[in-house]
């Protein structure tokens, strides 16, 4: 990175690919406890109980060294919504 400029220290979850119930995710490489990665596995504890399954994907170096991640290397075609869902209240 350049002098002045900020950019993600580790790869961020959020910018996954859903695709219907799987989610592509950006590998976190997070601390191992128990024999697995506890931001990985955070994750999963919020997300498997909904019905989406999780794949962790490692896109340090194709994506991530280069100031992105693995929704800045796809391109989904996507149904629209049959109604404007930003009028939707929770």
């Amino acid at each position: 990175m350049k002098q002045n400029s900020a950019g993600s220290t580790w790869e961020v979850e959020v910018n996954m690919v859903v695709l219907d119930k799987y989610l592509g995710i950006p590998k976190p490489f997070g601390p191992i406890i128990n024999g697995g990665c506890c931001l990985e596995e955070k994750v999963r504890s919020l997300l498997e109980p909904l019905g989406l399954c999780c794949i962790f994907i490692d896109d340090y170096l194709s994506y991530h060294k280069l100031l992105g991640e693995i929704h800045c290397g796809t391109n989904v075609r996507r149904k629209p919504f049959p109604f404007k869902w930003w009028h939707v209240v929770p």
